[in-house]
């Protein structure tokens, strides 16, 4: 077995910068394009500011501006009389339209909101409006980073549990209900499994129950705590104020929210008796919905690994099935009425790149699919079973309006005209066509069934109140809805009925279950309705419910002791928004990010060398276009004290001229580190460098996981090698000597595409995929370089899964050809160390440009050199997991399950005289990730390869240990 040279390394940045580069990775790479990688330059951006705040938004959101401002003014007080401060300077709020994101994220000293969204209902409940909800909840995390801050910035945010962050918005800013966080909560408490609760969820509960059992005041002071050093120090304060440490509180809470949870679902009708159970024709359904004629089913699947799918089966016992697509799939989809064609809505990219939602028809007798809309926010759709019209809804600035259309899209007309943030989901033609059941949100008024005679375009509202009454279903002869809803007291989403021509009075309960029951459609053959039942357990359960069937509604009792922490109101309660009181606001003006520079934080460290200080800091601009950081490290070098190394990055998604992309440039003193294997030692080397490069995402395609990426970089370095001292060892394979100091400039063009379907364990073992990178290298003296070549690499790979043991197989294929003389230590060819991981074809500008880590081709059991000036290499892989993730974890990194791999490589060579070697590898190989979150950071990997040579039928071995790769970009 060989091994690798192993000497004391001084590798500066990676230490000091990492958890700044980080932060400065994910918040900056991608800039204000984070949620979709695309930065949209087409956009003007203005600026209006009020007493407390800075509001930056682009052309066209005027009017959402002024609302925003009505709002961050009145839950400015509540928000931060809750932690008893108040905010320094004004924090900015940045409004963006171009992705329909229900969501929003702060970061210290702003917040980031995406507006004009139309089912933020169908998460929340609520009836306060979106930008009230968003604002409060995130204006409450920035004030907490205030709060929590101490002298050090980024302490405080590694030391606060994550549940207690979001639980505080939560808390402070909004109401508990079946759709924020008490299904989820529910759902995991009946299966055992609390701990695997998304901190939303299980911070809202906790955070609850803290207040009620402990008081609002260990609130304020665990996030004011201060101890040694004046670090914040939150578990102590914790513990100091409520007597209790982390660990047992959240024993206390486990115990308290299962005793409610069971207690409730005790007394309740099980799900047994709502109904009879009918098999599921599809594994992992989601909602389902019947063509015409009972005889196929439209299901949406939640597979174990991949998008969703949106598949249609046969209602027979022989369940055929066929894909129809797959991706961001809306839940309601519609036959058409002779059954041939299903409309839906698929999320894609649309002008600029932005994520939206469009409709989409497929024939199913054809196998195709065509979309029919296009940038405009469609979603919802349904057929009409008398007539060849689609009614869906559609996003109009800030509310949301029913139209319809022919098949192929044509033929638009508008059903309502809504305004000031009315939103719509689940209309629903009735059997006869001659009417629209649908359900409206109207602020203050909550989520109700409305029926629209379609004729008249006049409309009725059925039911009335807080209750979030959605996906109305008609009955057979048109005469009843049937639909779900948490109006109970208890707040567990069941199956109600209604006449068509009711009220709110006339609202029956069909089921009145413990865990949550959700109509979804109803049998065109029988007329009985088809629920299906909360996840409580790890299998599907489709429920057939009679329609004249009414259940004995129960209203639980529960002892208070496990009830008081629902009830639980925050000391400072948001008002209704007053909408009559508009602040005082400047005038508009354009919005210019050098008056907006705001520090996100410093991180020192003492130097890993004697006598030496480290720091790194992190700057953006309020709406996040631009981003600076420093780092560096000063202390004794040669007997004097200075500045050893130095680096600084600046990203921009401001192109000049209207371009996209993002644009960095990048330096510094000994900031940056090379690593390579060379003829058993490992030779690491020191850079000054400076780095341009321009980077573009080109696609919009008709899947989000798929990405084609062009790059422009320049780059000079100033190279000089520090390991190994001694070259004596080189003379194996005939290798030079490397050069120990040069400088290299070159040009560099580089095209990307990616397409690997996200899956459980997507950084383990990917099963579906495939991948494309070309890439042109021009050094040259006039660059001011020492070597001068032009090089040439194509490299390409796929992976796909295989119906055993949940193996898969992966291949990849290596070509390059050099010109010219690179510096002998990066030769074209074969070589005799294994490869290394290549961070920047796998990382996305987080370490890329600090470290630098080049790809080799190498024969797994070939330990020789073989340079030259083409080269090719070819593997294939056979993975088979072996162990699930092991249980080990450490400041967010985690082991993935131990993998067994048999492989097969081949490899071939070309020299300047026209010769040729070829060599074909197999064998073994043993991995064991290093994981961070769900992607493999660094794979490790052991093995044996043999050579195979079939001329003399010789064998020869090597064992050696590698940084494997399961992708290849």
């Amino acid at each position: 077995m060989r091994t690798q040279a192993c000497r004391r390394l001084r590798v500066p940045a990676l230490v000091t910068i990492g958890l700044a580069v980080a932060l400065h990775g994910s918040a900056s790479g991608q800039l204000l394009g984070m949620s979709n990688a695309r930065s949209h330059p087409e956009l003007e951006w203005m600026q209006i500011e009020t007493e407390h705040f800075l509001i930056i938004y682009s052309r066209g959101l005027e009017d959402v501006a002024a609302r925003t401002a009505v709002v961050a003014e009145q839950v400015y007080g509540p928000v931060t009389r809750g932690l008893e401060i108040d905010m320094p300077g004004r924090t900015s709020i940045l409004l963006t339209a171009e992705d329909e994101t229900v969501n929003g994220f702060a970061l210290p000293g702003g917040m980031y909101v995406w507006v004009n969204v139309n089912d933020f209902v169908a998460r929340f409940g609520s009836e306060e409006k979106w930008l009230r909800l968003v604002i409060a909840h995130e204006f409450q995390h920035v004030v907490w980073m205030q709060a929590a801050r101490d002298w050090t910035g980024l302490w405080p945010l590694l030391r606060t549990p994550a549940w207690f962050i979001e639980g505080m918005a939560e808390h402070c800013t909004e109401e508990w209900g079946a759709y924020r966080s008490d299904l989820q909560l529910r759902s995991h408490v009946l299966r055992g499994r609390q701990r695997d609760l998304d901190p939303h969820d299980s911070g809202f509960s906790k955070v609850r129950y803290l207040a009620s059992q402990y008081g609002d005041s260990v609130l304020v002071r665990a996030v004011r705590e201060r101890g040694t050093l004046g670090l914040a120090d939150f578990g102590g304060g914790f513990r100091r104020t409520t007597g209790v440490s982390l660990r047992d509180f959240d024993e206390e809470w486990r115990r308290a929210v299962s005793a409610y949870t069971y207690a409730l679902f005790g007394q309740k009708e099980p799900i047994a008796d709502a109904g009879t159970h009918i098999e599921s024709p599809l594994p992992r359904l989601q909602t389902l919905t019947y063509a015409p004629d009972g005889k196929h089913i439209a299901g949406l699947v939640r597979p174990a690994e991949g998008p969703a799918q949106l598949i249609v089966a046969s209602t027979d016992s022989a369940h055929t099935r066929r894909l129809v697509d797959h991706g961001a799939l809306d839940t309601a989809f519609a036959f058409s009425p002779d059954g041939s064609a299903l409309v839906y809505a698929k999320m894609h990219r649309s002008t600029h790149g932005s994520l939206l939602w469009d409709l989409k028809v497929a024939d199913l007798g054809r196998g195709k699919t065509r979309w029919i809309t296009s940038a405009r926010r469609a979603s919802h759709p349904h057929w009409s079973p008398v007539e060849n019209r689609i009614v869906f809804t559609a996003a109009d600035g800030s509310t949301t309006n029913l139209y319809t259309c022919a098949p192929d899209g044509s033929d638009v007309e508008a059903l309502t005209h809504h305004a000031d943030d009315v939103q719509v989901l689940g209309p629903r033609f009735s059997p006869d066509g001659t009417q629209l059941a649908f359900s409206r949100f109207e602020p203050g008024q909550g989520l109700d069934l409305v029926v629209m005679q379609v004729s008249t375009r006049t409309t009725r509202r059925v039911t009335r109140g807080p209750a979030r009454d959605v996906r109305p279903l008609w009955s057979r002869d048109g005469t009843r809805l049937f639909f779900s809803s948490e109006r109970n007291r208890d707040e567990v989403p069941n199956v109600f009925t209604v006449p068509a021509r009711g009220g709110e009075d006339d609202v029956e309960c069909l089921t009145d279950v413990g865990e949550a029951l959700f109509a979804l459609d109803v049998q065109p053959d029988s007329g009985f309705v088809v629920a299906v039942a909360m996840a409580t357990t790890d299998s599907m359960r489709l429920r057939r419910i009679d329609p004249e069937r009414r259940a004995r509604v129960v209203e639980p009792r529960v002892d208070a002791r496990f009830t008081a922490w629902r009830d639980a109101e925050p000391a400072h309660p948001i008002p209704p928004i007053d909408w009559s009181l508009a602040p005082a606001t400047s005038s508009p003006r354009p919005y210019r990010a050098w008056r907006h520079p705001r520090s996100m934080g410093w991180l020192v460290l003492p130097s890993p060398d004697l006598w030496g200080l480290m720091a790194a800091g992190f700057w953006v601009d309020a709406a996040l276009h631009h981003s600076v950081l420093l780092a560096g490290d000063a202390g004794t070098k040669d007997d004097a004290f200075g500045l050893r190394w130095l680096y600084g990055r600046w990203d921009t998604n401001q192109m000049p001229f209207g371009l996209g992309g993002y644009l960095r440039l990048s330096g510094g003193i000994e900031s940056r580190v090379g690593m390579r294997l060379y003829a058993g030692e490992l030779l690491v080397d020191t850079r000054d460098h400076f780095t341009a490069s321009w980077r573009l995402p080109l696609n919009a395609g008709e899947h989000l996981y798929a990405n084609h990426e062009v790059e422009a970089l320049l780059d000079f370095a100033d190279v000089r090698v520090r390991e190994p001292d001694d070259f004596g060892s080189l003379t194996d394979d005939d290798l030079p000597q490397p050069l120990r100091a040069y400088q290299e400039a070159k040009l560099e063009g580089l095209y990307r595409y990616r397409k690997f379907r996200p899956q459980q364990e997507p950084g383990d073992h990917p099963r579906n995929g495939h991948g494309m990178l070309l890439r042109f290298e021009w050094a040259t003296e006039a660059l001011g370089s020492d070597v001068e070549f032009r090089r040439t690499t194509v490299d390409a790979s796929k992976a796909w899964g295989l119906p055993l043991l949940g193996t898969s197989a992966f291949a990849r294929v290596q070509g390059q050809a050099v010109w010219g003389t690179p510096a002998p230590q990066d030769f074209t060819g074969l070589r005799a160390d294994p490869a290394l991981l290549p961070l920047r074809y796998t990382t996305t500008y987080v370490i890329d440009d600090v470290l630098t880590i080049a790809d080799a081709m190498a024969l797994r059991g070939y330990p020789h050199n073989v340079p030259g000036e083409q080269a090719l290499a070819t593997t294939i892989e056979w993975r088979l997991p072996l162990t699930p993730p092991l249980p080990v974890s450490a400041f967010g990194f985690t082991l993935g399950g131990l993998s067994g791999v048999l492989f097969y490589d081949h490899g071939r060579v070309w020299d300047a005289d026209a010769a040729n070697l070829a060599r074909h590898t197999m064998g073994w190989e043993l991995r064991l990730p290093l994981r961070f979150g769900r992607r493999a950071f660094l794979v490790p990997s052991y093995g044996e390869g043999q050579t195979l040579e079939w001329e003399d039928a010789s064998f020869e071995r090597d064992e050696y240990f590698r940084i494997a790769m399961v992708r290849a970009f």
